[in-house]
């Protein structure tokens, strides 16, 4: 799936070149980063869910922001969920070699 074309949708904030700060470094440790994909991802799941409210209340009439909006959420939980059984998976192989 090439995801290049959704203009970084996927990746998280906290990640964007220009957002990179001294504090917050890809090497800040890997916990670190997959807090903030997540807290990352739950934002963006509440965008949606804001702008699905706002088209229902007749607050907004653009059907394709509102799209792109939920579209993004479900790329974003995908991945989110793709990482964790990653993790998940690593771990059982660990655990399975240290036995």
């Amino acid at each position: 799936m090439d995801v290049s074309r959704l203009g970084g949708a996927v990746r998280p904030a906290s990640l964007q070149p220009d957002t990179l700060s001294k504090d917050k470094t890809p090497s800040s440790g890997f916990s670190d980063m997959l807090k903030s994909y997540f807290s990352d991802t739950n934002q963006v799941q509440k965008n949606a869910g804001e702008k699905v409210q706002s088209l229902i209340s007749g607050e907004t009439s653009n059907v394709h922001e509102v799209m792109v909006a939920i579209e993004k959420a479900s790329v974003s939980f995908e991945m989110m969920m793709e990482m964790r059984n990653k993790v998940v998976d690593a771990y059982r192989e660990l655990m399975r070699a240290n036995t």
